[in-house]
């Protein structure tokens, strides 16, 4: 699976996730990218794990993978998350 290849279903949550949540969960990510197969979950762990057993860090649970570092894993920029919802708010307001 390509970096980016995914896209986030809604910023909103995707930044609400990011600081809201220590580490996800397979429906978190489900609900994150909206998608159903259990196989592209397991995928997007695995990125995310192999970027947390390079910096050493552990997960609480066998089955979650930490937040900040599956963000970068994945190619998801906070900042740049962030600034697009920004920007949202302000078209909406519009």
């Amino acid at each position: 699976m390509a970096r980016g290849s995914l896209q986030v279903t809604d910023i909103d949550l995707a930044v609400r996730m990011y600081y809201e949540r220590i580490e996800l969960s397979s429906a978190d990510i489900m609900k994150l990218f909206g998608v159903k197969s259990s196989q592209t979950v397991a995928k997007l762990k695995n990125i995310a794990r192999k970027l947390m057993l390079e910096r050493d860090r552990k997960s609480w649970s066998p089955y979650n993978v930490n937040t900040v570092i599956a963000y970068e894993a994945w190619g998801l920029d906070i900042s740049d998350l962030e600034r697009r919802r920004t920007k949202l708010a302000r078209l909406k307001a519009n």
